[in-house]
C-alpha cells in the first residue's frame, strides 16, 4: 500500500543527490560568470538543500512507521532529521543503494596501500607529529610549524584538520576574518561519537552474523519520532 510513497522517495534521493553542476560551478572560471549562472542552473538543488529530511519524508506519506524507516540513517549525517537538510539526507541513502563497503584488514589497509605512493613520488607520512599552526606570510599559506619546532614549507597547503582547528588554532588569528568567525560561531559543533570495537573469533559466517549495519534507535515506539527521542535524550542522557 505504500509502494508509491516508496518509490517516490528513491526517485527523489536519486534526483537530489545528483549535484555536480552546483560544484562544477564552484571551480568554474570565470568566477563572475559561475556566481550569475549558479542561481538559475542550480534552482531545484537550493529548493532542496532548503527542506529538511524530515518535511520531505512527511511529504510522502503518513505511515509513521515507513517514515522511521527513511529517516533511520540520519545517525549517518549526525543532525536530527528536522534540521538536516535533504540533500544531506539524499546523498548518505543513495551511496547505500548498492550497498555498502569495508575493506578487508579494516580502515588503516586504505593509509598503507596510499602511503608507498605517496613516498614513490617524494612525499612524506609523518604520523604522531602535530602542527602547531600554519605559516603565513604576505596574505598566504607557505608551510606549518610543527610542535617540536620544525617547519616545512611547500607551495600548496591543505588543511584537512576541519573548519574549527584550522580557523579557530591552526591559523594565526590576525589572518582570519571576522566574516568567517562569525560564521563558525552560527555553525556550531557538529555531535560526538563513541565507538566500541568488538573482536570476535571465527568469521561471520560462523557466528551467523549478516553483513549489514544494525541501527538501535530506541524512540517511543507510538510516536515513532527521533526527534522527540534526539530532545529527551539530552535533557536526561541517564534515563532516556
Amino acid at each position: 500500500e505504500e509502494r508509491a510513497a516508496i518509490e517516490k522517495y528513491v526517485s527523489l534521493v536519486q534526483e537530489v543527490s545528483q549535484k555536480d553542476m552546483f560544484f562544477n560551478l564552484k571551480i568554474a572560471r570565470p568566477v563572475w560568470l559561475a556566481r550569475l549562472l549558479n542561481p538559475y542552473v542550480s534552482k531545484r538543488f537550493f529548493l532542496n538543500t532548503r527542506r529538511t529530511a524530515r518535511e520531505v519524508v512527511e511529504g510522502l506519506t503518513e505511515n509513521k512507521m515507513l517514515r522511521a524507516v527513511l529517516l533511520a540513517q540520519y545517525g549517518d549525517y549526525s543532525m536530527s532529521p528536522n534540521k538536516s537538510s535533504f540533500f544531506m539526507h539524499a546523498s548518505v541513502a543513495n551511496h547505500y543503494f548498492n550497498g555498502g563497503y569495508y575493506p578487508r584488514g579494516g580502515a588503516t589497509e586504505i593509509a598503507k596501500k596510499m602511503i608507498p605512493v605517496i613516498e614513490r613520488t617524494g612525499g612524506r607520512v609523518l604520523v604522531r607529529r602535530a602542527v602547531e599552526t600554519i605559516i603565513m606570510e604576505q596574505g598566504r599559506a607557505v608551510g606549518v610549524r610543527m610542535t617540536n619546532g620544525d617547519q616545512i614549507f611547500a607551495p600548496q597547503v591543505i588543511s584537512a584538520a576541519g573548519v574549527f582547528n584550522t580557523y579557530n588554532k591552526l591559523l594565526p588569528q590576525e589572518h582570519v576574518p571576522a566574516s568567517i568567525k562569525s560564521k563558525i560561531d552560527q555553525l556550531g559543533l557538529s555531535c560526538s561519537f563513541v565507538y566500541l570495537f568488538v573482536g570476535m573469533k571465527g568469521t561471520p559466517e560462523e557466528n551467523n552474523l549478516r553483513s549489514s549495519n544494525i541501527w538501535h534507535l530506541p524512540c517511543d515506539p507510538k510516536t515513532l519520532d527521533y526527534d522527540e527521542m534526539i530532545e529527551a535524550f539530552r535533557k536526561d542522557p541517564l534515563t532516556a
